[in-house]
Order: C-alpha cells, then structure tokens, then sequence
C-alpha cells in the first residue's frame, strides 16, 4: 500500500508539472500491476498522459513517463541504459543478478527485467546508473564479471516462450479453467482464487465465478502463467474448447 501511495504521489506532480510546464517526467521501473495503476491514475489530470518502455517489446517492467498531452517520447529517449554480462560459468539466475545490484546500492525500481540465455546476462537500469555499475560490479556471487553498456544494436530480445495446450472447460469460469491448465482440484482452484494467489491481467481476483475472455493473462502464485489464446468451438456436449498459451 506504502508503495502505491507513493506512486499516486508522484504521478500527481509530475502530471501537474506537465500540464503547467510542459515538462515531461521519466520515474521508476514499475511492474505490470503498477503499471495499470497509473493509466487509471492519470485520467484524473486532463492534459497530461502515461507511456511505457522497458528496452525492448516484450519487457515485463517498463519505466513510466508522464508528458503533456500529444507529446509522447520516442523509445529510444527513454534513459535507459542496457547492461551485458558475459556468464562462463552457465550457473547465474535472475536472483544472483538481482542481489548483486542490491548489494552495490542499487534499488529495484531503477531496474527493469533480467534476462539470462545460455552465458549472456542483459539487464535493463535508469540511465545514467550503466556507467555507475560498470565500475562499481565486479562481482556476482563468487564469479568476477566484467559488465559494459550495450548499444542499441547489442539487445537481445527475449521473446517469451510459450507451449500451446489445447483444453476443454465447461465455461469460462477462472477456477474451470485453473482446473483444467493446471490439473488440479476445482476446490483448490477456488481455494487459491479466495486467498488472492490468481491474478487476471495483473489484476488479483477472489472470485471463482470471474468469466475469462480471450486475450486475458492468468498467473496463478507457484504454478504458472497463461494466455487464454482462443475459443475453437464446442462439444457436442456443450464444452468450450479453448487454446491457451502456457509460459514455459
């Protein structure tokens, strides 16, 4: 709640300094939750308006700009550095990646998404912290790094990976299709659902009764996440037959 309330903060002012100023504002790495909090938010400042960007399309935390209406920065004026690791050990995680910033100062929300495939580590930071980490990281857990800045043309997009699962569900039930994704019970799909361990485009749900549509995004707290691809028809029973998109 800490968190939000200082968001809210913060998106005031820097909304009023756009619509009396035209000053346009670039904060924190925010997640996707947070992200839909400032969209409704900045309905309440007529003038001003929100955009996003991570380093590249598919980034799950973006950092937020807030600019007078019809002034929307370009991608690449977003100040975000891009920092690239060589791993030869094979064996860093996102965790190990994440620590070591924290232990050199600095704070999550300067930090947009880690990625790791196979011995290339790239993160996304606030510019300009790229120079601050590339003299100050030397070390990740007990491997010696050598971090750099990458240019534009260095990023990795990391798509994400997704296995097709083709599911039949009595209706579009968030807690029928749990069941089904997921193979488990409909009464601990609802358990999860009643305890706010669901969440529907980042958005918790604690209704087992909440109706799915296509293109929704469901994550369930220590099992996974989904995309609800397509609905392809009907049993002769009267079954929905759904395509979903199951993160790997």
């Amino acid at each position: 709640m800490a968190q939000k309330d200082f968001l809210t903060s913060r998106i005031q002012e820097a909304a009023e300094m756009a619509v009396a100023y035209q000053t346009t504002s670039y904060l924190d790495f925010y997640e996707p939750t947070l992200q839909m909090l400032t969209e409704r938010e900045i309905a309440r400042y007529p003038g001003s308006e929100c955009a996003f960007f991570g380093g590249h399309e598919y980034c799950e935390r973006k950092m937020l700009c807030i600019f007078p209406q019809s002034q929307e920065p370009t991608d690449t004026e977003f100040p975000i550095d891009c920092i690239q690791i060589k791993d030869t050990s094979g064996t860093l995680t996102h965790q190990d990646v994440l620590g070591a910033l924290m232990n050199v100062g600095i704070e999550r929300e300067k930090t947009g998404d880690i990625n790791i495939n196979n011995e290339m580590i790239q993160f996304f930071v606030s510019a300009p912290l790229g120079e601050f980490i590339e003299m100050q990281l030397n070390r990740i857990g007990r491997f010696s790094v050598a971090p750099k800045k990458a240019s534009l043309n260095e990023i990795i997009v990391f798509e994400p990976n997704f296995i097709d699962m083709d599911i039949i569900v009595p209706s579009m039930r968030a807690d029928a299709v749990i069941h089904a994704v997921f193979r488990i019970s409909r009464s601990e799909a609802s358990a999860l659902i009643k305890a706010e361990k669901v969440k529907v485009n980042h958005k918790a749900i604690n209704k087992p009764a909440v109706s799915l549509k296509e293109g929704d995004v469901l994550s369930v707290r220590s099992k996974g996440r989904i995309i609800i691809d397509a609905a392809s028809g009907v049993t002769k029973k009267g079954n929905i037959k759904l395509r979903i998109k199951k993160f790997a």
